[in-house]
């Protein structure tokens, strides 16, 4: 739905929205041919086809349309009509050699567009009370594959759309798309005669919508990243969902597995420019269960946050640039047959566990990653595609069981110096760690009979090694120091 939203650049006549559209196609790689026809308000453009080579797909892809009706309305804007079926072709060879083809059938059910605005500047309105996406037939050296092989099938119900477009050196579009649910069902098979590889993954996501803006160069090569965004391409977008849940099952070399997962809401956002690449990913009241053959048990997880966060720089530059990680695992429950083995400490083993990591830093990109000549060039080199320069841990978290470790720090790293670590920058700074709650959780492991006396004793002498009694009843501090020598030392002595 979105390729159809975001290709076509209307302006006021029928004829000026086609060659726009046809325009931007080839100006993406397409090769675009139709017969047009003419009659009162109304352009007809019929068996169009539109054919694009594709770096993992030798034989390209082919997307054919019967018939296009471009209808002006005599207000200014012009009403676009697509068919119900547009088939698309994808043709190549496997990694065996193997000629194959693949036939997509996007479907659209009640569907109405209309393009609005001026020259350069126009809106397109899109709805659709279902836009699915179904595969067809396979086809692997000439021989059909029969449907229990692969299947797929993707279903967006009540699909409304708003796209505006402005031209300029680059092509600026912001879009907002909503549908109620979104609905998926792949299912494959291996086909050879002595393997035993199967899957099948189904769920839907309900409440969906999608915010982006960004733009787009006059050429674009996706083969070539770097070289895009040079020219300019840069995208913002985030996609939210109220509710969703999923289901895997298959057998992998002779062993069953089943993972079933469900959450109330969650989020992905990202940025991505000729500066930045930008990930946040969030999830909310996450529930996933897990059973397998290769596990001496099922597992259930429940989780009430979930998140992940990089920034990170893109191109390559003589200067350090910042770059930030982070990681929030927020009240998890730990799996009801590892709090079993704690016999007599129900209140323990029930306790939430939480996991949080926050890094900051500073890099300098010495390749530039994105491009496909730079990636040959690594993959036959010594030289590694940045060096890190500065680390800083705003915050780290771990608690489970009743006991708690944070820590906090800093470095800086010599990079001209990759002697006295084995091959690494030599790092200088320090970090303080603190630990409350592990010799009574030593304790409660002693009473379940999960430790003896003597392993616990063992660990209890390790610590004391690294860490010296804090404040508090039962923690423990510890700071580590790396200095200039590249000597490490823990509360002052020396570790190395």
């Amino acid at each position: 739905m979105s390729f159809f939203t975001s290709a076509a650049y209307a302006d006021l006549t029928a004829q000026d929205v086609w060659s726009d559209w046809r325009d931007y196609m080839v100006s993406a790689g397409y090769e675009v041919s139709g017969d047009e026809s003419m009659s009162g308000d109304t352009l007809t453009v019929s068996d169009i086809t539109m054919r694009l080579q594709m770096p993992d797909a030798p034989g390209g892809g082919e997307i054919t349309i019967s018939s296009l009706q471009l209808t002006e309305q005599g207000d200014g804007s012009v009403a676009i009509t697509l068919p119900d079926t547009i088939p698309m072709l994808i043709q190549g060879k496997s990694d065996d050699g193997e000629d194959y083809n693949a036939t997509i059938n996007y479907g659209l059910s009640s569907s109405t567009m209309n393009a609005s605005g001026t020259p350069g500047d126009t809106r397109y309105d899109f709805q659709a009370a279902q836009v699915t996406m179904d595969l067809g037939t396979v086809t692997l050296d000439g021989e059909v594959l029969p449907p229990e092989i692969f299947r797929a099938n993707l279903v967006l119900d009540a699909v409304t759309s708003v796209t505006e477009m402005k031209q300029g050196g680059t092509r600026e579009y912001t879009q907002n798309t909503q549908a109620d649910k979104l609905a998926y069902d792949i299912a494959f098979e291996d086909p050879g005669e002595d393997a035993d590889e199967k899957g099948a993954i189904k769920g839907e996501l309900r409440g969906l919508q999608l915010e982006s803006k960004g733009a787009l160069p006059a050429n674009i090569d996706m083969e070539n990243m770097a070289a895009l965004l040079a020219d300019g391409f840069a995208v913002k977008g985030k996609f939210t969902y109220l509710s969703g849940m999923n289901s895997i099952d298959g057998t992998s070399e002779g062993s069953q597995f089943k993972v079933q997962s469900s959450s109330n809401g969650g989020e992905i956002a990202m940025v991505m420019n000729a500066e930045q690449l930008v990930y946040d990913v969030s999830q909310k009241d996450t529930s996933l269960n897990i059973a397998s053959d290769d596990l001496p048990m099922p597992i259930s997880l429940d989780m009430e946050e979930a998140a992940f966060h990089l920034d990170m720089p893109i191109s390559k530059s003589d200067e350090v640039q910042d770059f930030a990680l982070s990681l929030k695992l927020r009240d998890f429950t730990v799996p009801e047959a590892i709090g079993a083995m704690f016999a007599g400490s129900e209140e323990l083993s029930k306790e939430p566990a939480n996991l949080a990591l926050d890094l900051s830093g500073q890099a300098k990109i010495l390749s530039d990653y994105m491009s496909p000549k730079a990636v040959e060039q690594l993959a036959v080199s010594d030289q590694p595609p940045a060096e890190l320069h500065a680390l800083k841990i705003n915050n780290l978290l771990v608690s489970i069981f009743g006991t708690t470790l944070t820590g906090k720090g800093g470095f800086t790293f010599d990079n001209t110096d990759t002697e006295t670590f084995d091959g690494a920058p030599r790092p200088e700074g320090q970090a303080q760690l603190n630990l409350a709650g592990a010799n009574a959780l030593l304790d409660k492991l002693i009473e379940a009979k999960v430790l003896s006396k003597d392993d616990a004793m063992g660990m209890r002498m390790m610590l004391g090694m690294f860490a010296v009694p804090g404040e508090g009843e039962d923690t423990l501090t510890s700071t580590i120091k790396v200095d200039e020598k590249g000597q490490v030392m823990a509360n002052g002595q020396r570790l190395r």
